[in-house]
């Protein structure tokens, strides 16, 4: 479960509480170690005021940087998942804060407030910053200052929204980057520990969750997966939609009178935004988070149908969490069980073979980005946000090879174009893809 962030207790310990925001708005409670919560309230609040009063004075430069140091260092040792890099003066920038937020980190920033002062921010855009700011002030405090909004509905998130304008000025006013000389920010990143738990960083994005969420009204099924789930599948089907994302098949199957359906995804965002949508509609639909590699909800032989949608399968990054993925399928689906599923062709690439092309002959000479494990693995920039995605494309036969690794036979292969012609929408929200409908022994 998620905190929602917190409020100082005194005048003075604005970075402390910064700090603590940062590992509350990256994890959930039960994962932040009580260790890291000690040594920060331990070693912030090192400073003096004019008066010789302890801790007074917040918290020094030094000691921010100290203690990220320490965090990175903690991390490595007992293996928990964030990553921080401390940054002063000329180093602290508006790109660097806008990347750590672009992957899903966090931004905790020495500003200003009637003095040196600590925020956390947590989402920017072309006309915003978004910041959690600790120091807790009335609703009505900026009304008469345009650049500067409170508020008082996003508890998980951001209490202020600052115009960019007033947030990259070097100028010294509240909640601005200051002058470049006097500058100061800490990047928090998770590292995610496998590879299925960074997609859930990249889908729990507000701006994927909006996409996915709008499309599950204005895309609807497409008319290719109508025909495709008709023909194989009956109303009384017991389905499980793996990768269901906010419920756009789920939610729309349920409607056409699949009534025994089930949705997954590994974004809890997506979950709850399904969840939301049935509680607000009336529709008694199951969603559950979980990680299709381990479907340990899933008794064996307990499904007639299985699918993935809209290349969901292939959003897997590592081709042993896919092998792992129709293993469990496999597993969970009765004898005789069908499994429904999109992926690219890459034999299908048209005018763009040339990039695969190129791309073998970077395999073949050891020159491929070393992010990538094997061939046909590619990671994208989503035009929507600029988020990195991935995507391993196939060719028919490495999927075929794929298939057979368990007591599958394949009953159909087909582009979405020879199923039917697409609407307008739907050809806005997916480029194209081939319908892969396999049968347990």
């Amino acid at each position: 479960m998620k905190n929602p962030l917190r409020f100082q207790v005194t005048e003075y310990d604005c970075g402390t509480v910064a700090l603590q925001n940062a590992l509350s708005y990256l994890f959930e409670r039960e994962d932040i170690p009580a260790e890291l919560i000690k040594f920060i309230s331990l070693y912030t609040l090192d400073c003096y005021d004019v008066n010789g009063n302890s801790g007074q004075g917040g918290t020094s430069v030094e000691a921010m940087n100290m203690i990220c140091r320490s965090i990175n260092d903690y991390s490595i040792k007992n293996d928990i998942g964030i990553s921080c890099i401390h940054y002063n003066k000329e180093d602290v920038t508006l790109d660097k804060i806008k990347e750590c937020i672009k992957r899903n980190g966090c931004v905790l920033l020495r500003t200003y407030l009637e003095g040196d002062h600590y925020v956390l921010i947590t989402d920017i855009d072309d006309k915003y910053a978004y910041m959690w700011d600790s120091y807790y002030l009335d609703e009505k405090y900026y009304d008469n200052v345009k650049d500067v909004v409170i508020e008082l509905n996003e508890a998980f998130k951001y209490n202020r929204k600052v115009l960019i304008d007033r947030f990259v000025s070097s100028d010294v006013v509240d909640f601005s980057l200051g002058p470049i000389e006097k500058r100061e920010c800490a990047l928090f990143y998770r590292k995610y520990n496998n590879q299925v738990e960074s997609i859930r960083g990249t889908y729990n994005r507000e701006e994927m969750v909006k996409t996915y969420g709008d499309a599950v009204d204005k895309v609807g099924l497409w008319d290719s997966e109508k025909i495709m789930i008709e023909k194989y599948l009956s109303k009384e089907s017991k389905i499980l939609d793996l990768g269901c994302g906010a419920g756009r098949t789920t939610i729309n199957l349920y409607k056409e009178g699949y009534k025994d359906i089930l949705g997954l995804d590994v974004s809890d965002k997506f979950i709850c935004f399904a969840k939301d949508y049935c509680r607000n509609n009336n529709l008694n639909i199951e969603f559950i988070h979980g990680d299709a590699t381990k479907l340990d909800f899933a008794k064996d032989n307990s499904y007639d149908a299985v699918i993935f949608s809209y290349n969901g399968m292939q959003c897997i990054p590592g081709k042993k969490n896919r092998d792992n993925v129709l293993k469990e399928v496999y597993r969970v689906l009765k004898s005789g069980g069908v499994y429904i599923f999109t992926a690219h062709n890459r034999d299908d690439s048209g005018i763009y073979q040339y990039i695969w092309d190129e791309e073998l002959e970077k395999w073949n000479n050891g020159t491929q980005d070393k992010d990538l494990e094997i061939y046909g693995d590619k990671y994208s920039i989503n035009n929507s946000n600029g988020e990195r995605v991935f995507l391993h494309f196939a060719s028919i036969q490495e999927m075929k090879d794929f298939v057979y690794q368990e007591d599958f036979e394949i009953l159909e292969i087909i582009k979405r174009e020879e199923v039917c012609e697409e609407r307008e929408e739907v050809k806005e929200f997916s480029g194209s893809t081939w319908f892969w409908v396999i049968r347990k022994k």
